[in-house]
């Protein structure tokens, strides 16, 4: 591999990944009170379950906690806080810890923003000294540009109400980003046509302003990499649905 690529990208990446270091000493921490806050007693007993949890080292404890400083309730909102609890919670195996972190790098939210770092997580190099390639770059771009389109996208749920439930792997190439490929994956999905028409379309409108409002990827970077989702869309009558999205599918 080029130095310039290990330069710019592994050096730079092993100087980000401390910002998400463990610290050695898991089982003395604790998500702490706002004391300015008026805490009530159901903050109390949510915030003692989370450290029990975090006590015991369960990673879903972590992610519940990075969760409190994300947004502030019951404890001071806190970035760097909720990054180090995510790294901590990736690095014990939590495939939403991963996904939440690899989000974070990817938009520079909380961290400096980096597509190599946020492959790095969703490779499984975060936490490892192994040396970054231009796919785990690519990666991070992909499912920079994929997750942000299903956080924005606007399901049809008049279309979904015929078929109850539509289950699909939409998917992003690095290289040509330009359109989500969907491909259904239900057993009925060929007597839903117009469903599935109308969810590709759903999927690929917000797709221009997604790239638009992302950090330009370095072109020599990129390489063939996709990134895939596997979703399941169900509906709940009128406008009311369930989206469950399934761990990435790295290609």
């Amino acid at each position: 591999m080029p130095r310039t690529f290990r330069q710019t990208v592994v050096e730079a990446a092993t100087v980000l990944l401390l910002c998400v270091a463990v610290p050695g000493n898991v089982h003395s921490q604790s998500i702490g009170r706002d004391v300015q806050a008026n805490v009530s007693v159901e903050c109390n007993a949510l915030l003692e379950g989370v450290n029990r949890g975090m006590a015991e080292r369960k990673p879903d404890a972590f992610v519940a906690a990075a969760s409190f400083y994300e947004s502030g309730r019951c404890v001071g909102r806190s970035d760097p806080r909720a990054v180090e609890l995510l790294g901590q919670a990736a690095r014990m195996g939590s495939g939403a810890g991963v996904r939440r972190l690899s989000r974070r790098f990817a938009l520079g939210n909380g961290v400096p923003q980096s597509y190599a770092n946020a492959g790095a997580w969703l490779t499984g190099k975060g936490a490892t000294n192994e040396a970054l390639q231009p796919w785990d770059y690519s990666i991070g771009y992909a499912y920079a540009v994929l997750s942000q389109v299903l956080a924005k996208v606007q399901f049809p749920a008049g279309e979904l109400r015929e078929a109850s439930e539509a289950s699909f792997v939409v998917e992003i190439d690095a290289q040509h980003p330009r359109q989500v490929n969907l491909r259904p994956t239900a057993e009925n999905a060929a007597s839903h046509p117009k469903v599935y028409s109308a969810l590709r379309g759903a999927l690929n409108e917000p797709l221009a302003a997604v790239l638009a409002s992302l950090t330009p990827p370095d072109p020599a970077l990129l390489t063939a990499a996709r990134v895939a989702v596997p979703v399941s869309v169900r509906s709940k009558g009128d406008a009311a649905l369930d989206v469950l999205e399934d761990t990435p599918i790295l290609r």
